[in-house]
């Protein structure tokens, strides 16, 4: 239970840091 639990949150984290990573590399930084 725990294990799934850490999994989920692992994959949220993970794909949170995608889409700001992601929108952060389509928006113009300049």
């Amino acid at each position: 239970m725990s294990t799934f639990y850490f999994l989920v949150l692992n994959g949220l984290t993970m794909a949170a840091l995608l889409f700001i990573m992601a929108s952060g590399l389509t928006l113009p930084s300049a």
